[in-house]
């Protein structure tokens, strides 16, 4: 809220009848640093100042403020943002995955120089770096060209200014009708579904009655978000954006840091060094890659490359990550992709402050790739 942040509190609405507030103005925690000056100026200021006066006069004030635009922004960036799928950050329907899914004619060639240029580059300049950002642009190609996009609505679409008198009443009326009508299923519903609920809760076997509880609309209301706002050292609130980042990092960069001096070492006396280890250093085979494939879970999010585990289940994806995965583990090295994870903090249960970021869970989302390629490692080491 910006009233009151620049300068004292000011009525915005003087009458006959007293003095208040009833005007404000209020704009996003990240915005507040672009806001420089606020102001409210009365009624009869502007009057005075443009030597005019009218019939009537309004009791309510005139809210101004400066915005400093923040600079760096160019239609040239925009566009490059546009054009960009990750800004974007569109989904695709993977429920059905097509079976031509890398195997039509016309991707065909565009897969076998992509095998070739993948083995070229962990094979003579060992850049795996380089095979996985080939591998991922041929999977984003043809999920572009195969998958359909799921289309959010924003709901802040602009409505139409010209719409005629006559389509507006006869859209109120229809409203209407429509608010009549629901209320009454919707009572209906209400009632359908609390019998239900007594019914379960009555029966021998009470399971069915608390996943219904679980399924209710009150219950879906209780997902927690994240306020941006956090607690510093001194317990004051901050809003700005810088604090809050740096707050969340900082807070998170050392939760499994050590700090430690006391080092544990373990006797290697109590280790059996005469098991045979040389099986775990055999060249990773295409079996391997193909049986991590078909255990790997579908419907999970997907991780920093946005690759999910739908359109991997395929013998040309298979076929591709067999060659990327061996030649990982061939050279010891991994891409970025495979370092980095989107965290996704959730509330802890019985937390009494949500502005705390240790209050948090972070739920790391990897790549699936990654995971195929730990799921072979962890299999052998297992057996």
């Amino acid at each position: 809220m910006l009233n009151g942040r620049f300068q004292d509190h000011e009525f915005t609405c003087i009458s006959t009848s007293g003095k208040s507030v009833v005007d404000y103005m209020c704009v996003p925690y990240e915005d507040i640093e672009y806001i420089k000056d606020f102001k409210i100026i009365s009624m009869s200021t502007v009057i005075n100042e443009i030597n005019y006066m009218p019939d009537k006069i309004s009791d309510h004030s005139l809210l101004v403020f400066d915005v400093v635009i923040p600079g760096g922004c160019n239609t040239e960036n925009i566009d490059v943002l546009k054009s960009d799928p990750k800004v974007q950050n569109r989904k695709f329907k993977l429920a059905n995955v097509p079976t031509d899914f890398l195997k039509n004619i016309g991707i065909i060639e565009k897969v076998n120089k992509t095998i070739i240029r993948i083995e070229n580059s962990i094979q003579i300049t060992q850049n795996v770096q380089t095979a996985y950002n080939e591998f991922q642009l041929l999977i984003h190609s043809e999920m572009e060209n195969k998958l359909p996009v799921l289309n959010f609505t924003n709901g802040s679409q602009k409505r139409s200014k010209t719409i005629k008198s006559k389509l507006k009443e006869e859209f109120c009326n229809v409203r209407k009708q429509f608010d009549r009508i629901n209320q009454k299923y919707k009572r209906k519903y209400v009632y359908r579904e609390q019998q239900k609920l007594e019914d379960q809760l009555n029966a021998c076997s009470q399971s069915e009655f608390w996943k219904s509880i679980g399924k209710t609309g009150i219950a879906n209301e209780r997902k927690p978000r994240v306020p941006w706002a956090i607690i510093d050292d001194t317990r004051n609130v901050k809003t700005d954006k810088n604090s809050v980042l740096n707050k969340w990092k900082d807070e998170f960069q050392a939760l499994f840091t050590n700090n430690s001096e006391n080092n544990n070492n373990l006797d290697e006396k109590d280790f059996d060094s005469n098991i045979d280890v040389d099986s775990l250093n055999d060249a990773i085979t295409r079996d391997e890659i193909l049986l991590a494939v078909t255990q790997a879970t579908n419907r999970k999010a997907a991780g920093i490359d946005e690759i999910p585990a739908e359109v991997l289940k395929n013998e040309v994806a298979i076929e591709l990550l067999y060659q990327i995965i061996s030649g990982f583990f061939e050279f010891s090295r991994v891409p970025s992709q495979w370092t980095s994870g989107i965290i996704n903090p959730i509330l802890k249960q019985g937390s009494t402050d949500n502005r705390c970021p240790l209050n948090y869970r972070g739920i790391t989302l990897i790549s699936v790739p990654c995971k195929i390629y730990c799921s072979v490692l962890n299999f052998r080491l297992s057996k």
